[in-house]
């Protein structure tokens, strides 16, 4: 669920600032939702494997983050910072499916 909401909003953050006149900043922080998305399916995927939660994390949110930061900079760096919003986003969207779930049962 989160993967796919991160999606649509890469989506439309991209369309929306290359609308405006900022392609770059729309696809950085695209990048980052899409990071961030994938970032949540690879915690589902370490849960059902049975993998200690607590391990794994750190070194998933290590990696991704250093991936959407490296992709930021290569993109352009005065806008680099917009990938790690994008992450960031994403980790509220995160937030928000589990809360729902956790309420609705």
């Amino acid at each position: 669920m989160t993967a796919s909401i991160c999606l649509a909003a890469s989506t439309l953050a991209f369309l929306v600032l290359a609308a405006s006149g900022q392609p770059r900043a729309g696809l950085a922080i695209a990048i980052g939702l899409a990071v961030g998305g994938v970032n949540a399916w690879l915690a589902a995927r370490s849960v059902d494997a049975g993998l200690g939660f607590g391990v794994t994390s750190m070194a998933r949110i290590g990696l991704l983050s250093a991936v959407a930061i490296g992709t930021g900079l290569a993109l352009d760096p005065a806008v680099a910072w917009l990938t790690v919003l994008g992450v960031a986003a994403s980790q509220l969207v995160m937030s928000a499916v589990a809360i729902r779930s956790v309420l609705r049962s």
